[in-house]
């Protein structure tokens, strides 16, 4: 899947756990792009909950006004954030 565009709703979770509304509008195998109305910084660890694809571990590489992205360093698994498993309902 070599950028694809994509206008998909999705949640980011950020590394301190709070949650924003996003639309992906870019994904590939290698990262994503998405609109989002406080873009996190670069640098920073997050995971997007994509209805299509489940959660996507992403590092932030760039960010504008309502627009960021970023690659796919790790499986979500791996990153340090307590994410709420949603078959679950436990971390």
């Amino acid at each position: 899947m070599a950028g694809d565009n994509a206008h998909l709703s999705a949640v980011l979770i950020r590394e301190n756990g709070f949650k924003d509304c996003v639309v992906i509008t870019d994904i590939s195998d290698g990262g994503v792009g998405f609109e989002v109305a406080d873009p996190p910084a670069i640098g920073e660890h997050v995971i997007v909950r994509c209805p299509l694809r489940g959660d996507l571990a992403v590092q932030i590489r760039w960010a504008s006004a309502l627009r960021a992205g970023g690659a796919f360093p790790m499986r979500a698994s791996e990153l340090p954030l307590e994410v709420e498993n949603p078959r679950h309902g436990t971390p």
